[in-house]
């Protein structure tokens, strides 16, 4: 936060501008305080009017859009949803500046002199791919043996609904859901998923979604750009096949 005062000073920017995370949460938090400046978390949309930064973000589960408006004349910490925007196109011949600053009072408390990642960590995050399942696959054995092949295949990453992490079939790590990971993959695939609020409040801002589920009337169809009523027992071995052939893995 010291650091990013100084180059705050340094620049006087109108938006600073980072990523949705626990622990960027701690720092806008923290910025926005010291800045005495707007603050918005968990961004999906960020607009410039007359000067002003108009910044839009969803809560309630996604039930509710909220819009924010900053007036202008001091800087706003917004910090966006991943994958909420599509990607930028390449620019190779733009270069930034690079400006050494002199950061003055920087008195950590904690030294960090290594970083483990942990073993067997998911970052489902930062995923552009996510192949979900829940209850209707039956049982673990159906889980493992159906889910991870179709996310392997895909280049994708494997999650889990809160039914399914409660009965301990998943661990936790790959819970999606207001009380697991919140994300926004280009692709999300939601396999025997019935669509509980708290699943839909995690995934809801995904690019592309589809569900597959025997039954018609599940609350997943009604947010999922492509609907498929099945037995996902018996569509995903299919599935799987279908992309390997087509991808040639």
């Amino acid at each position: 936060v010291a650091a990013a005062m100084a180059a705050v000073q340094a620049c006087n920017p109108a938006l600073i501008l980072a990523g949705t995370s626990f622990q960027m949460r701690d720092f806008g938090a923290a910025l926005a305080t010291d800045l005495n400046a707007g603050l918005v978390v968990d961004a999906t949309d960020l607009q410039v009017e007359d000067g002003a930064i108009r910044a839009t973000r969803p809560s309630h589960g996604g039930n509710v859009i909220n819009t924010y408006r900053f007036a202008a004349g001091k800087p706003v910490v917004a910090l966006v949803r991943k994958q909420s925007f599509p990607e930028a196109t390449a620019q190779p011949d733009r270069r930034a500046p690079v400006t050494e600053l002199a950061v003055a009072n920087l008195n950590p408390r904690t030294e960090v002199h290594a970083v483990a990642p942990k073993a067997g960590a998911v970052n489902l995050t930062d995923a552009a791919i996510i192949v979900t399942g829940g209850r209707g696959l039956g049982n673990k054995d159906n889980y493992y043996r159906l889910i991870p092949p179709l996310a392997e295949a895909l280049g994708g990453a494997y999650g889990a609904s809160r039914a399914i992490v409660d009965d301990g079939w998943v661990p936790y790590e790959h819970q999606v859901g207001q009380t697991g990971k919140t994300v926004s993959p280009k692709l999300y695939i939601a396999a025997g998923v019935s669509g509980a609020i708290q699943h839909l409040a995690g995934m809801r801002t995904s690019r592309t979604i589809v569900a597959i589920n025997k039954d018609p009337d599940a609350p997943i169809f009604r947010i999922a750009t492509l609907g498929v009523v099945g037995d996902v027992n018996e569509i995903l071995p299919l599935l799987t096949e279908e992309i390997k052939a087509r991808l040639n893995r």
